[in-house]
């Protein structure tokens, strides 16, 4: 029955927002270009030289080393590349400005909840442990940028 109703209200239909699939990609080359350079810089440090790990003759699971180490350069920098476009289109689109704002709006949410709750007859605060509160919260936005809100 609920499956029929997102069917009739067309709630269970994707609809990819451009912005959002663009930064999916970015962030999907972005992560195969670490995967890339993480399993290369493997390889490398496993051989003497940059040269031996380049052109070695060494028989591996997949034939020869050197053309594995290759072809997993040549992946590696096809999706830098990939990932430099990926992200120059995201920049033309605005989409930092518009991460922004975003962020921008949802402050300005949290402060009018805050300011809102704090205000509220069922705390009772006083007028003195009210003004303490910006004091607090600047405190609390220090140790929470310093990764340090959960220490105390």
């Amino acid at each position: 029955m609920v499956r029929a109703q997102l069917s009739k209200w067309a709630l269970g239909e994707a609809v990819d927002d451009p912005g959002e699939v663009l930064l999916r990609l970015v962030t999907q080359s972005r992560m195969r270009v670490d995967a890339y350079s993480a399993e290369l810089e493997k390889l490398v440090a496993e051989s003497p030289t940059l040269r031996d790990a380049l052109v070695g003759d060494a028989m591996g699971e997949f034939g020869k080393v050197g053309e594995y180490i290759r072809g997993l350069a040549q992946l590696e920098s096809l999706e830098r590349d990939r990932l430099a476009t990926f992200a120059s289109k995201a920049v033309q689109a605005g989409l930092g400005e518009r991460q922004v704002r975003l962020a921008e709006r949802q402050g300005e949410l949290m402060a009018m909840v805050l300011t809102t709750v704090l205000d509220s007859a069922q705390l009772g605060l006083s007028a003195a442990q009210k003004s303490l509160m910006p004091g607090l919260m600047r405190e609390t936005l220090v140790l929470a940028a310093a990764g340090e809100l959960n220490a105390r």
